[in-house]
């Protein structure tokens, strides 16, 4: 691995074509940008959404692709602009990479819902339309390095561990949200309570904002 802010040759497992075998070889991230951070990935959990994108079940899969975004790993470069991580710092890694910032939703923590359409981790221009706006394909978490914008790498507190953390980055913060939403305090919870929770708007993607809260206020 070279140590430049250049285009990246990185070792990931890849996905060659709808419904194929992953398979470890190279991948070329982007540059890094000045916003950006390096991940040396150390974790990935397996979401079924991943499964749904190698077999193209939604049409919006771009190949080759490296599926996981439930990733974990430790911060190696920062950009120029980057303030708020720093070499070292464990972060995690969810299912968007970036958004506009400039819009009402982005504003107030719903980049999930950007006016604009958020830029999904795994996700290229060529069929991912609204959530793939990038045409370069940057790739998921089941690669050795990863370069993310910076809001978009959560920090991990040192007592959560990789085993924790990953499924936290996508089905925790997915339950997470719509009980922090719509659970009043001391009320009792069913796990019926939680899948009325979910069926609300903008429960399926979770919004990077319930992430880094859930994450911050756990005592493990």
């Amino acid at each position: 691995m070279a140590d430049s802010d250049g285009p990246l040759e990185t070792q990931a497992y890849i996905c060659k074509s709808k419904g194929a075998s992953l398979e470890l070889g190279t991948v070329t991230l982007p540059a890094l940008s000045a916003t950006q951070v390096q991940i040396e990935m150390e974790a990935c959990g397996l979401c079924h959404t991943d499964i749904h994108m190698i077999e193209n079940d939604w049409g919006i899969a771009d190949y080759p692709l490296v599926p996981g975004h439930e990733g974990y790993g430790t911060v190696v470069k920062t950009g120029s602009s980057v303030k708020g991580l720093k070499m070292g710092d464990k972060v995690g890694v969810g299912w968007i990479r970036d958004s506009c910032g400039a819009c009402d939703n982005c504003g107030c923590g719903r980049e999930n819902i950007c006016e604009a359409g958020y830029q999904g981790t795994y996700l290229a221009g060529s069929a991912a339309g609204l959530w793939g706006k990038n045409p370069s394909n940057e790739f998921g978490c089941f690669s050795k390095v990863m370069r993310v914008e910076e809001k978009f790498a959560f920090k991990i507190p040192e007592t959560i561990s990789p085993l924790v953390a990953c499924p936290l980055l996508c089905a925790g913060g997915t339950v997470f949200e719509p009980i922090e939403d719509y659970v009043k305090p001391v009320k009792p919870l069913s796990m019926l309570d939680i899948r009325i929770c979910m069926m609300r708007p903008y429960a399926y993607v979770m919004r990077p904002c319930s992430t880094m809260h859930m994450l911050e206020n756990m005592c493990i």
